[in-house]
């Protein structure tokens, strides 16, 4: 595995900058991954997916937990995130086409709040990366499906509302859609959420509420049916 992961080791970095936005913190959290995959080489299934997806989730988690999302660095969600969907030195939203979302999360707990706040600063990510992640995580899932009080229809549900929102995406997605699926679906994957996804039997709950607010937004509601 070690080899195989050093030949992982330039896509890795380059997102890691692209989330931490300095080489230094993205090589740093680069070797914490490589660090975590090689002490726990069964996390990963070769029989249920590719190393690469797999490893890039690794290393994602490894950058939010350096800038801070489960390590309650951050406040709660005070400030409103701002989608740019047509960049201008105006802000006027009525002049840019800018959104504040605040409104669509306001009913989640604080907790997810931080969370989700904390995801929306985030450098926005390629959707094949996502949708890589988003496999990945499905399938480790999938082996832990076993556990007594893993919900297994719930964690079903959120995987298809966000294969639904990456299906929806264009080719050219706009800045606000691409934004919010990409909360979305990293809210879903990310390890360390305001619930334990893996032995709880509400675990996926605050997964599916953020799904289900950012289908809202976008006004896909079909994907809900």
């Amino acid at each position: 595995m070690r080899q195989q992961l050093a030949q992982l080791g330039g896509g890795a970095h380059a997102l890691a900058i692209q989330i931490l936005g300095n080489a230094d913190d993205a090589a740093d959290a680069v070797h914490d991954a490589f660090a975590t995959a090689l002490a726990k080489p069964d996390a990963f299934d070769d029989t249920r997916g590719s190393l690469k997806p797999w490893f890039l989730t690794v290393v994602r988690n490894r950058c939010r937990r350096r800038v801070g999302v489960c390590a309650g660095t951050l406040s709660c969600f005070s400030t409103r995130i701002r989608i740019e969907a047509s960049p201008s030195p105006s802000p006027s939203p009525s002049a840019t086409g800018n959104r504040t979302i605040d409104t669509e999360f306001c009913h989640l707990g604080p907790e997810t709040q931080r969370i989700v706040e904390q995801l929306g600063q985030e450098e926005r990510v390629p959707p094949r990366i996502l949708a890589d992640e988003l496999e990945s995580y499905a399938l480790r899932l999938g082996s832990i499906a076993h556990r007594e009080f893993f919900d297994l229809e719930t964690a079903k549900r959120v995987t298809e509302l966000c294969r639904g929102l990456l299906k929806a995406l264009p080719v050219d997605p706009g800045e606000r859609q691409h934004h919010l699926t990409q909360i979305a679906v990293s809210y879903f994957v990310l390890e360390e959420d305001a619930e334990d996804d893996n032995d709880s039997l509400i675990g996926f709950d605050d997964d599916l509420q953020v799904a289900v607010a950012v289908i809202k937004a976008l006004g896909l509601d079909e994907l809900l049916d």
